[in-house]
């Protein structure tokens, strides 16, 4: 039985919502008609805009406490198409569950693609944008515009109350048997400018420690991931032309669209 998300695009392009501040600027209304994924605490704005994109992810359960959870439990409800989370969930055709190695794209392909050739693709970790990337290679997108890849992380008022580990992503500064150390947020306020909306953070949330932010981490990954991107001959561009990301071709979104 061939299963539903072997047939979910639409058309080129595939548009990667980032939950950057630079998405402020970006009139949604124009996204409508597109192939929109969208990543992490972004579900809690979407009821609010009424907009809601074909896909949503969530690559690790490690930085999802038990409120979180249960809201994204619930996503299967709303219009969103496809969902990749990581746990299991009784709606097998609207979500689709991954796990921790699942950036190995080895495993993620065969659970959409089979034999696909996307098993060209031989790196492991990353960010959600970059999971969120391979799963757009993987479903035959060829053009894939990144929103909200601003990477300009200013410090702001939370606090680390908390400091956890689990196994790392992996990562130019460390062996895959070191554990990384998370942070929990507290003392969070509703505006945070480093985030696309306000109240994105909320107390108890977790995100890692220094690689969070780091551009060094996250170069790494996005080199990668668009040196095996050219050789599949998808193009994926940055349509924040100020981003810290350098790795991508940048443009606008109206010049792209």
């Amino acid at each position: 039985m061939i299963h539903p998300i072997e047939h979910a695009k639409t058309k080129d392009p595939l548009i990667i919502m980032g939950n950057g501040p630079s998405l402020r600027n970006i009139n949604i209304d124009k996204l409508r008609d597109y192939d929109t994924f969208g990543i992490n605490n972004a579900y809690s704005i979407y009821s609010k805009i009424n907009f809601w994109p074909k896909y949503f992810l969530i690559s690790d359960g490690s930085f999802l406490n038990e409120q979180r959870k249960k809201e994204v439990c619930e996503l299967d409800k709303t219009p969103i198409e496809f969902l990749f989370l990581p746990f299991e969930h009784s709606n097998k055709n609207k979500i689709i569950t991954i796990s921790n190695d699942i950036r190995k794209p080895e495993e993620m392909y065969d659970t959409y693609k089979g034999k696909s050739l996307i098993h060209r693709i031989k790196h492991t970790g990353g960010s959600s944008i970059v999971t969120a990337c391979k799963i757009g290679v993987c479903l035959e997108y060829t053009k894939i515009i990144l929103l909200g890849i601003d990477y300009d992380y200013t410090k702001d008022d939370s606090e680390k109350i908390d400091i956890k580990s689990f196994k790392c992503m992996g990562c130019p500064d460390c062996l895959d048997d070191k554990d990384c150390d998370i942070k929990e947020y507290s003392n969070v306020t509703d505006a945070n400018k480093n985030y696309w909306f306000d109240s994105y953070l909320r107390n108890g949330d977790a995100t890692l420690l220094d690689k969070s932010t780091s551009l060094k981490f996250h170069e790494y990954f996005f080199g990668i991931l668009m040196g095996c991107a050219k050789k599949m001959n998808v193009d994926i561009v940055n349509c924040n032309p100020n981003s810290n990301i350098k790795s991508f071709r940048t443009s606008t979104l109206e010049k792209e669209l």
